[in-house]
């Protein structure tokens, strides 16, 4: 990693790329240091994949200091819920097509390709708290919520192949994984959050305590945040998410009541470089969480390129995967932010970097573990796999290019609002 970052920073790459690398050479099918196989280990593959995701929703939640009811809400909510639902259709559509797989498996391979990554996107995420970019806002918000939104889709493809009950007329389905499972984690990881961030910065503003716990701060919150979610059937990751975006929540509403030098209160300034501060707390929360991010992709993205072998990039896979980057993912933003207040460039850029990675990688490994025929899943897996490693090499290859002629055509912009002021 030391080695790489320093390295890929001059290159047009993605520092996923060279970890792809690494992974296919040390596979069984190079140089067989790692001996992975993805049915006998599926489980291990799903936790490991589960791990990688926790520290990165986290991290997505705490790098957005955006209010609740601010309009730049509107895009990232409207792709992890309308925009999952538009893209599971699509992508089962061109399966069938494609692919020729029948409709249960084409659900299947749709709900595990239909999120978005938040590991292996962060060069597209928002940079710091205070970015206020809608492009990387939106991105960072709509990775954030839908490896948690598409759970209820990956469970409807399960159900139509007999592996999970939706109950009569799919009332279970509706109510229990699409309502109740999506707000117990959203409220379950935004109570937590709160209270925890509340407790420690009492304890060390009241009583100069919990100081330089900021690891366990964030270990112990997502932990208890995704394990609690579960024990009441919720959805995990939007609960960790929830947790992030929650103490963020706190250090936004401190910054607010600190906006100016108040009679008795602190500035903002003095907030910010208060030890006990809610800023301090999640700045520190966020800088740990965001190392462990890094060693979770560099683990995820070397068992990705493990698992791959020459034989899954055959041209329907191949087309099937460009269909998707090409067609159907642009198409699905359309529809998606229609009506939100976006320029044609942030829309289309928006709709290009759609990454796929160490989600549908998880999601593959859960449905495996979880019921799904052996033939089914292999069928599954030629599927997905293929599309994941391409997403890496595509999107890691355009993301520089693209990011900086989009920096550069945003500077311009200001300078000319800035000038004409």
């Amino acid at each position: 990693m030391a080695v790489a970052s320093s390295l890929v920073e001059r290159l047009p790459m993605t520092a996923g790329l060279a970890y792809l690398a690494v992974g296919v050479a040390l596979g069984p099918h190079a140089a067989r240091l790692i001996d992975v196989d993805l049915q006998a280990d599926a489980r291990l593959i799903e936790h490991i994949t589960e791990i990688a995701l926790l520290f990165s929703l986290f991290s997505a939640g705490l790098k957005l200091r955006v209010a609740l009811g601010e309009s730049r809400w509107k895009a990232p909510l409207r792709l992890a819920t309308a925009g999952v639902a538009v893209s599971v259709i699509l992508i089962a559509g061109a399966a069938v097509l494609v692919l020729g797989v029948p409709w249960p498996v084409a659900v299947v391979i749709a709900a595990i390709l239909s999120p978005t990554d938040p590991v292996l996107a962060s060069e597209v995420q928002v940079t710091h708290p205070d970015d206020r970019d809608r492009v990387r806002l939106t991105l960072t918000g709509e990775a954030g919520l839908n490896d948690g939104t598409a759970f209820p889709f990956l469970f409807l493809g399960l159900a139509m192949l007999g592996a999970h009950d939706v109950g009569a007329f799919g009332w279970r389905w509706l109510l229990v994984d699409v309502v109740w499972a999506s707000a117990a984690g959203v409220a379950v990881g935004w109570f937590l959050g709160w209270s925890v961030g509340r407790f420690v910065v009492y304890l060390r503003q009241q009583h100069q305590q919990a100081h330089g716990v900021d690891d366990f701060v964030a270990l112990g919150l997502i932990a208890a945040s995704y394990g609690l979610a579960l024990a009441v059937n919720g959805y995990g990751f939007l609960a960790v998410f929830a947790a992030g975006l929650s103490m963020r929540q706190l250090d936004t509403d401190a910054r607010a009541q600190a906006a100016g030098p108040l009679r008795g209160q602190k500035t903002r300034a003095d907030a910010r470089q208060d030890p006990a501060s809610a800023h301090h707390l999640a700045r520190q929360v966020l800088s740990f969480n965001l190392q462990m991010e890094r060693i979770g992709e560099v683990v995820v993205v070397i068992l990705l390129g493990a698992l791959l072998s020459r034989g899954l990039f055959s041209l329907e896979a191949v087309l099937f995967a460009l269909a998707i980057f090409f067609l159907i993912r642009p198409l699905t933003v359309l529809i998606s932010v229609a009506g939100v207040r976006l320029s044609p460039a942030e829309t289309a850029l928006i709709g290009w970097f759609g990454v796929r990675g160490a989600g549908s990688v998880f999601y593959l490994a859960y449905a495996i573990a979880h019921g799904l025929d052996p033939s089914v899943a292999s069928i599954v897996a030629n599927a997905v796999l293929p599309a994941v490693a391409l997403s890496v090499v595509i999107h890691g290859i355009s993301v520089t290019p693209f990011m900086k002629a989009y920096e550069r055509r945003r500077g311009a912009r200001e300078s000319l609002r800035a000038a004409a002021r």
